[in-house]
């Protein structure tokens, strides 16, 4: 679950890839084993959103039937069961205990639980809770770069004991260890025109400025099709990167576009000069120019 170091571990990889296989043309057996790595990267990326943000695996909710005898019913399998707090460690039970007590007992008027919730919390506690508390133990650890010996291993139990208790949890937050086998025994490219990014801090030592006005970004292009109509650039993979992208330029190029969007609706098409413009301000951003 330390994604930050998953991350670092896959990069080195990639970056040992490109450095010793990368240069010249790009044989097909090089361009399985970087597409491979950057198949783990989105997997990681995924793994590290999953319960709690917008993925690209989360399908919208089914809507309910109406003229269902309980519409609600159908979505009660959705809902992952409690945990059981003798599963967890006795530290994290008790601090989601007291979490659980304090609310409603501060200025905020928040809404309290109940005494019957908080009895019944003693014995099983909410897999959102949960969960929630996870996360915040491994952002506390990430801040402080896991220096504090003793939270870093009350969040690895924690970890731990939800891999052994939660479905649902393994099903999100896990790698899947056929996903990380493909890098061990890399399959071909798919020919599918995807195009797979990874975003990353970039090196401190090769910049004047300071890194954290810049970011790097690995990317790779899948070909297009095996065809024999499709020929050229399109007919291969592709691998490029730059470690000189400047992130004001950058989010000022996104936040363009959003406004751009949003004043252009509910127009269905747009000029192509217009879209020239804007793919050349895209690929000088990527530059780094």
């Amino acid at each position: 679950h330390d994604y930050a170091q998953v991350f670092a571990l896959l990069r080195e990889g990639l970056e040992e890839v490109l450095r010793v296989r990368g240069r010249g043309h790009l044989e097909p057996a090089t361009a399985d084993l970087a597409h491979a790595l950057f198949s783990a990267l989105v997997a990681t990326a995924e793994a590290r959103k999953g319960l709690f943000f917008e993925t690209a695996s989360t399908a919208p909710p089914a809507p309910m039937d109406p003229k269902a005898k309980d519409p609600k019913a159908a979505q009660i399998g959705s809902v992952p069961p409690p945990i059981d707090t003798t599963q967890l460690p006795a530290r994290v039970a008790l601090d989601i205990l007291n979490s659980l007590k304090r609310q409603g007992s501060d200025k905020d008027q928040d809404l309290a639980y109940s005494t019957t919730a908080c009895q019944e919390a003693h014995k099983l506690l909410p897999f959102r809770a949960v969960a929630k508390h996870a996360l915040s133990l491994r952002h506390e650890c990430d801040v402080f770069g896991s220096i504090y010996h003793r939270e870093r291993l009350l969040g690895d139990q924690l970890h731990v004991a939800l891999m052994q208790t939660s479905d649902m949890y393994v099903k999100a937050k896990i790698l899947d260890d056929a996903q990380l086998g493909t890098i061990t025994s890399p399959v071909e490219t798919p020919c599918s025109g995807d195009i797979l990014v990874h975003w990353a801090r970039p090196d401190t030592g090769s910049l004047e400025p300071l890194p954290s006005e810049h970011l790097a970004f690995f990317m790779f292009v899948c070909p297009m099709s095996k065809d024999e109509e499709v020929q050229g650039d399109a007919a291969k993979p592709m691998v490029a990167r730059c470690n000189d992208v400047n992130l004001v330029a950058l989010r000022r190029l996104v936040d363009g576009l959003s406004a751009d969007l949003l004043h252009c609706r509910p127009a269905e098409i747009v000029v192509t000069t217009y879209v020239q413009h804007q793919l050349r301000s895209f690929a000088q951003v990527l530059r780094g120019a």
